[in-house]
């Protein structure tokens, strides 16, 4: 029988999964080895059933790791003091003058191998912008 909704899966929080069927209503093809890791991965009590309840904390575990790592780098990528101010400044100005040399020399390659301005400009910025 086709899955149409996900309460065919399972009724109730307590009730199986049958991992198969809700692979294939997300649209996950799996192999029995991979269904077999996912079982083992989601079975949370070792008793060999996966629970709606063991689906949805594997879930929010998943998303609290993703939440704490972004959390984390955020504070990572933040300027502190003044010399992290100056390297960001630094590395902004650094990434402005190589955009602009690599339009400088895409131009000037299309110069030399003859090219008219336009075709010149044309190089120079699709050179710029590929980096």
């Amino acid at each position: 029988s086709k899955v149409t909704t996900q309460t065919n899966i399972a009724e109730s929080a307590t009730d199986v999964v049958d991992l198969a069927a809700m692979t294939k209503h997300l649209g996950v093809r799996l192999s029995k080895d991979e269904l077999k890791l996912l079982r083992q991965k989601l079975d949370a009590n070792a008793d060999g059933a996966i629970t709606k309840d063991e689906v949805r904390l594997a879930g929010w575990k998943a998303l609290e790791d993703r939440w704490a790592r972004e959390i984390s780098l955020s504070v990572i990528c933040k300027p502190t003091n003044k010399l992290d101010h100056l390297g960001e400044k630094v590395h902004t100005l650094l990434d402005y003058g190589g955009t602009a040399l690599f339009a400088v020399v895409g131009t000037q390659v299309a110069g030399d191998h003859g090219m008219n301005i336009v075709g010149c400009a044309l190089v120079g910025c699709v050179a710029a912008m590929g980096g």
